[in-house]
């Protein structure tokens, strides 16, 4: 059976992990960094429960998840909005599982789980 195509797919094909056998991210060469989280960041996230990464990804990247983010139906349907005190709206979409796709691969790339 041919896989079913969602309409916002044709358009972000290369933002997929369409190959099953295709690395899940954490320890594929490509995605390793030598740039784990100093002591002082540690602690942070330890305190605060977050850590700001700044750098984390470079601008091909963040423009991957930032495109995808805007144009994947998925996404858009299970976004969340909240009003801030300024009028804008922040969204939140929310899944319990890592897919086989940009946004899975960035959860299991070895620059956030490695830290």
């Amino acid at each position: 059976m041919p896989k079913r195509e969602r309409p916002d797919e044709k358009d972000n094909a290369d933002l997929h992990i369409e190959d099953p056998s295709a690395s899940s991210g954490a320890r594929d060469a490509a995605t390793f960094t030598s740039h784990l989280l100093t002591s002082d960041e540690v602690h942070e996230y330890h305190r605060e429960g977050f850590c700001i990464r700044r750098g984390l990804l470079d601008a091909s990247e963040a423009g991957a998840l930032f495109k995808m983010a805007l144009t994947d139906g998925v996404v858009q349907v299970k976004a969340h909005g909240r009003e801030d005190s300024e009028g804008f709206i922040s969204k939140l979409s929310l899944w319990n599982t890592c897919g086989k796709n940009i946004y899975g691969a960035m959860a299991r790339s070895a620059r956030v789980i490695d830290n």
